[in-house]
């Protein structure tokens, strides 16, 4: 984690933070990651593999040991258990407001004080929501919500990143993040010296489309490498 921007170290401890956890999957999970695939390619606009598909993948590459499936999925008690400890934090915050209301003199910095209040009750508010939302999820999935998902490849000292789905529901929660961090950290037990990101776009202006696929890789410290082009 040594060579990754920092916006990305934080990603990764963040979402630990928030109850992610990242599993190994089963056959069984194929019909799971489908779906997500289906929902990233509907909101990409790009067109997926069917379930019958990554089946056939996983049950003809698995056996010899050179792909694993994996799932981000959101454990309810942790991630209730964070969101708990942020509303906590918040309301004692607006407690210590609270008993020095009126002391400021300076028309200045009682200003920043009440900007600073407002911001800290519309913290508390979203955060009570998400808090409810959580906890109906939990009702849901009490085994946790499965919400991102990743196949990775292997050979002799090499890795790639094959196929990747994220749905679109508690993207804030960062599951990319920590499954990329997971699989390069398998690869690295593998023996594996290198980590295959896939393609990104040719071109990196920030007004490209497809600039924040290109931001999040650099972002894990990897190199960019152009080759060649078609040609008839």
């Amino acid at each position: 984690m040594k060579g990754f921007h920092a916006k990305t170290q934080y990603n990764i401890r963040l979402s630990a933070r928030k109850g992610v956890e990242i599993v190994k999957g089963a056959e069984a999970d194929i019909d799971t990651f489908t779906r997500i695939m289906e929902v990233t390619g509907k909101r990409d606009g790009f067109v997926t593999r069917d379930e019958e598909y990554f089946k056939r993948l996983y049950r003809i590459l698995k056996p010899k040991g050179i792909v694993e499936l994996y799932l981000a999925k959101i454990n309810p008690v942790k991630a209730i258990a964070h969101l708990q400890k942020q509303l906590d934090d918040t309301q004692r915050q607006l407690n210590r407001l609270d008993k020095t209301e009126g002391r400021e003199k300076d028309p200045v910095k009682s200003g920043e004080r009440a900007a600073k209040k407002e911001t800290l009750q519309k913290k508390l508010l979203r955060d009570t929501n998400v808090l409810q939302s959580m906890e109906q999820m939990a009702k849901e999935h009490p085994d946790g919500l499965v919400v991102s998902g990743a196949i990775e490849a292997f050979a002799e000292k090499s890795s790639w990143y094959v196929y990747g789905a994220s749905d679109n529901v508690f993207r804030d929660y960062m599951p990319n993040y920590l499954i990329q961090w997971e699989m390069m950290k398998e690869a690295k037990k593998r023996g594996c010296t290198m980590y295959d990101f896939g393609g990104i776009s040719g071109d990196l202006s920030p007004d490209n489309p497809l600039w924040g696929l290109y931001k999040f890789k650099k972002g894990f410290g990897g190199q960019f490498l152009e080759f060649i082009g078609e040609f008839n």
